[in-house]
C-alpha cells in the first residue's frame, strides 16, 4: 500500500476506534513515532511522505498488539516519568502519574528539612524510576536498589546507565526478598511502592494491567501479614531519624498506619493524591 503518513495515520486511528481503544489519537501518535522513528511534530510536517512497505508492516505489528490489550509502554519499550524516559518491559510495572506525586512530596520535604548526602534504598525498585529520579533531584550519597526479580534489576540497571551519567556514582543492586532485609547496612531514607492491590480489586483491573504487568508487583494476598513483616524489616534498615516513604492503597491506609506504629515508626503522615484519595505515607524512625 502506497499510503502517506497522514493517510496511514487516519487508517490506524480508526482501527483503534473500531476496537474501542481509549485515546485512540494519542495512542496512534505514540505508536507512529515509535515505528517510524519520528518526533510528534514530524507526523504533521512529514505527513505527505509515503510510508515504505517495511514501515507499514511494523505499524501493523504494533497496532495488532495494541488491540490485544498490550500496554503501550510495553509496545514502545519506554515510559515517561518525571520528564525522563524510562525503559520498561514485561518484567517491571509501568511507572504511573501517582508515583510522580510521591516524588514531589519527598523532594519538597527533603529540601525543607535541608537533608543532604543521603543514603537511599529503593525497595521493590522495578524500573528504578523512584530511586533514579530522587538521585537526580536530590543530594544522594549512595543509592541501593532491591528487588526480588533479577530481570527487574536488569531493567533498573539499564535505566541507571541511560539516565545517571556518572560512572563514579555509588549505586548497588541487590536481589532479595522484601521480608528478609535485616542484615543490611543502615540508610537515611527508604522509599517503596510495594504490592498493594487486593485480590477482589485485581479481578476488576483493566485487561492491560492484570493480563500483562507482573502480578508480583501488584497483588498482595494477605496484607496484614505481609506488611507487618515488611515494616519491621524497613525499620531495621533505617538509621535513627531515618525516613520511610511509601505509596499505598487507600483501602489499606488505617491498617498500615497501625502496623507502622507497631513496628516502631512515629510522626506518621498521610497525604492525599490529586484525586483526593489517601495514597502516600511518610514516617520516621526516632
Amino acid at each position: 500500500m502506497n499510503l502517506t503518513i497522514k493517510e496511514a495515520f487516519t487508517v490506524f486511528e480508526n482501527y483503534l476506534k473500531d476496537y474501542k481503544i481509549e485515546n485512540a489519537r494519542l495512542e496512534t501518535r505514540i505508536l507512529f513515532c515509535r515505528a517510524l522513528n519520528l518526533l510528534p511534530t514530524q507526523i504533521f510536517t512529514k505527513e505527505k511522505e509515503v510510508i515504505s512497505s517495511r514501515d507499514y508492516r511494523t505499524l501493523k505489528s504494533l497496532f495488532k498488539k495494541k488491540i490485544k490489550g498490550y500496554p503501550t509502554a510495553y509496545i514502545t519499550g519506554e515510559k515517561e516519568f518525571f520528564s525522563r524516559n524510562f525503559l520498561v518491559n514485561k518484567n517491571v510495572l509501568i511507572p504511573r502519574p501517582e508515583t510522580e506525586e510521591l516524588i514531589e512530596w519527598i523532594i519538597y520535604n527533603t529540601s525543607k528539612e535541608k537533608k543532604e548526602k543521603l543514603d537511599l534504598i529503593d525497595i521493590g525498585c522495578g524500573s528504578g524510576c523512584i530511586g533514579i529520579t530522587l538521585f537526580l533531584e536530590l543530594n544522594i550519597n549512595c543509592l541501593t536498589f532491591i528487588d526480588i526479580s533479577r530481570k527487574a534489576l536488569k531493567v533498573c540497571q539499564k535505566n541507571v546507565e541511560k539516565l545517571i551519567l556518572n560512572d563514579a556514582a555509588n549505586i548497588e543492586y541487590i536481589k532479595n526478598n522484601f521480608l528478609n532485609m535485616k542484615d543490611f547496612r543502615p540508610f537515611d531514607m527508604a522509599v517503596s511502592n510495594p504490592p498493594y492491590v487486593l485480590i477482589d480489586e485485581f479481578k476488576q483491573l483493566d485487561k492491560s494491567v492484570k493480563d500483562f504487568e507482573p502480578k508480583k508487583g501488584l497483588l498482595v494476598k494477605n496484607p496484614e501479614v505481609f506488611f507487618k513483616t515488611f515494616f519491621q524489616n524497613v525499620f531495621s534498615l533505617l538509621k535513627g531519624g531515618g525516613t520511610f516513604y511509601l505509596e499505598t492503597n487507600p483501602l489499606l491506609i488505617e491498617l498500615k498506619r497501625n502496623l507502622l506504629s507497631e513496628a516502631g515508626f512515629s510522626d506518621i503522615e498521610i497525604k492525599k493524591d490529586l484525586s483526593e484519595k489517601n495514597r502516600f505515607i511518610k514516617c520516621v524512625k526516632k
